[in-house]
């Protein structure tokens, strides 16, 4: 590939997306050989990988949010933001329910300290 070709393609960052989309698909289909089921993990955890994908997604990170779910084990649907709010014993507000959960929980505690 040319430089001035990659150079485009990298201040595009299309190059980037390429490199992640390739990392997750080496990934999956590293994942798919071993076939073992991931460890049963304890619901914090999942609660916290829960929050964490939520907040990848929302700003965008789908490629990391994929291999958070792949290297976890969580499952490919995601837990519905109201069960998820219960679980961090968040209220949802129309404030709220316009950032994701992890920001909101991170707004509280500098509130409150």
């Amino acid at each position: 590939m040319s430089s001035s070709l990659e150079s485009q393609l990298e201040a595009a960052g299309a190059l980037e997306g390429v490199r992640a989309m390739l990392r997750t698909q080496v990934l999956q289909a590293m994942t798919s050989q071993q076939r073992e089921a991931p460890p049963k993990m304890p619901e914090d955890v999942y609660v916290m990988n829960e929050l964490v994908r939520e907040f990848l997604v929302y700003y965008g990170y789908s490629e990391t949010a994929s291999v958070l779910q792949l290297e976890s084990g969580i499952a490919t649907q995601r837990m519905p933001r109201q069960v998820l709010s219960q679980e961090v014993n968040v209220s949802e507000t129309e404030t709220t329910r316009q950032l994701p959960l992890l920001q909101i929980m991170l707004q509280i505690l500098r509130r409150t300290t």
